[in-house]
């Protein structure tokens, strides 16, 4: 009836129409009202006129007086797709404050993340691995593999797809193993499932301060290493080289590791040392942060032949104190890089810069501040691209405890930091995006306390109450 009438008597105003009164508790007739398509008592942006506008006058369930539902839609029209975010963790392990270094990695089986734990440097503990689903509250197992003592308390491993574990470390046993009676070298271990020991190859005659280790789909894993034996912490840390091998686990009657040779990134007098991520079509990609320091992104391709492999700097950050930094995937070849910036004051900023990855170079954004008070704790913030919200989460330390903020596509804040009440986190955390086959989308963490608790948590929309 109100359609027929607008056609019959129009108002001539395309911002004043005949409609039914009902969406505001009218009695059913029909009134010459501002315009409102979709019944919703909100009008459209072009028939505002200084009221709150509707953001999609064809749908009544989006307007300004709509609630925000988790559903990665702006239903309350504000701008910002679902902004009411909290967080929630367990404690899955304790470890105590000896816990030595705890790595995580990929699990094998899609949804887990594994976890290995290198005892402390002269301990009898033995070297141990777990796995754990990122959110989930279930205790953390962790079985011993090796009785070998760490020579150092550093290591790192990655998942070898349904083949193991492979763990790079350096320990006492080393030189005896592999028939030297030098410096204690770096050995590369592939663990079967059960634990057992499927190959063994001796690196490097050093002692690890920093290493990573990072897979790629067919199999072979990168190994990232700081080249030097002595202690690192901000402002006494004297320069070092950075230093990387592609390994290649090799099965068959006689499993062994081979590697390709060494490849010299540069050095760094960085206390947490390089960071890698892998990006289909293009390779690894490390970070690192040099002795002046900038920021210096390098590009390391696949390649079927060990002895070609070669390193490629695509960029360079020039700053002055920027320290601890990673490097993540986002989508397709984006790339973004996660730092502290203020030297060793007691508090830092945190930046984020995303790039997109060529064959040769990255052109980083400008300064994406997502928190300007870091406190400095020997842990670089961690950012994790999250493709179905289109946003990146990103993890740091703040001066009070361990926060998240969420920064869309363009690099805005997207509402305020939160608090994630874990405690103060060692080393870096494993973050992922979590995208569930029902229910919202998600981040999931897992990471290690200083007072040595292993705790796995998510980032996750909180539904209105």
């Amino acid at each position: 009836q109100c359609a027929s009438l607008e056609m019959i008597s129009s108002t001539g105003d395309t911002c004043r129409t005949w409609q039914c009164n009902n969406p505001e508790g009218g009695d059913g007739t029909c009134e010459i009202r501002t315009r409102d398509d979709d019944g919703d008592g909100a009008p459209p942006m072009m028939c505002a006129a200084g009221a709150t506008p509707d953001c999609n006058d064809m749908d009544p369930a989006r307007s300004p007086l709509a609630l925000e539902a988790c559903n990665l839609v702006d239903d309350d029209c504000d701008g910002v797709v679902d902004p009411s975010f909290g967080s929630m963790s367990s404690a899955v392990a304790t470890l105590g404050t000896a816990a030595g270094r705890v790595t995580f990695s990929r699990g094998y089986n899609g949804s887990e993340v594994s976890v290995v734990r290198v005892p402390p440097r002269g301990t009898a503990d033995p070297l141990s691995l777990g796995a754990i689903t990122p959110g989930s509250s279930s205790a953390l197992a962790l079985t011993p593999a090796m009785t070998d003592d760490s020579e150092s308390g550093a290591g790192a491993h990655a998942t070898l797809d349904d083949q193991g574990t492979l763990v790079v470390y350096d320990p006492v046993a080393a030189a005896t193993n592999c028939g030297s009676d030098a410096t204690s070298p770096i050995q590369a271990r592939w663990l079967r499932s059960n634990g057992t020991v499927a190959a063994t190859a001796c690196l490097e005659q050093t002692r690890l301060a920093a290493a990573s280790l990072t897979p790629e789909p067919d199999g072979d894993v990168l190994l990232v290493w700081v080249d030097d034996a002595g202690m690192r912490e901000c402002g006494s840390s004297t320069e070092a080289p950075v230093k990387a091998r592609v390994l290649r686990p090799i099965g068959g009657a006689t499993p062994r590791i081979d590697s390709s040779p060494v490849l010299d990134l540069g050095s760094t007098a960085d206390a947490l040392g390089p960071s890698v991520a892998f990006v289909s079509g293009h390779g690894w990609v490390v970070a690192h942060v040099d002795n002046d320091g900038s920021i210096v992104v390098s590009q390391i391709a696949v390649t079927t032949a060990l002895a070609s492999v070669t390193s490629t700097m695509v960029s360079s950050i020039d700053t002055t104190t920027a320290a601890e930094v990673s490097i993540s995937a986002g989508e397709g070849a984006t790339i973004a890089v996660a730092y502290t910036d203020g030297g060793c004051a007691a508090t830092n900023r945190v930046i984020v810069r995303t790039a997109e990855l060529s064959a040769t170079s990255a052109t980083f954004s400008a300064e994406l501040v997502a928190s300007p008070t870091m406190a400095r704790n020997r842990r670089a913030p961690v950012a994790a691209y999250h493709a179905d919200r289109d946003e990146w989460a990103v993890f740091y330390r703040e001066v009070d405890d361990e926060s998240a903020v969420r920064l869309d596509a363009m690099g805005r804040t997207i509402r305020d930091p939160i608090t994630l009440g874990i405690g103060t986190v060692a080393g870096r955390p494993y973050i992922e995006a979590l995208s569930p086959a029902s229910g919202t989308p998600s981040w999931g963490f897992v990471a290690v306390t200083t007072s040595g608790d292993v705790r796995s948590g998510t980032l996750a929309c909180l539904e209105p109450t």
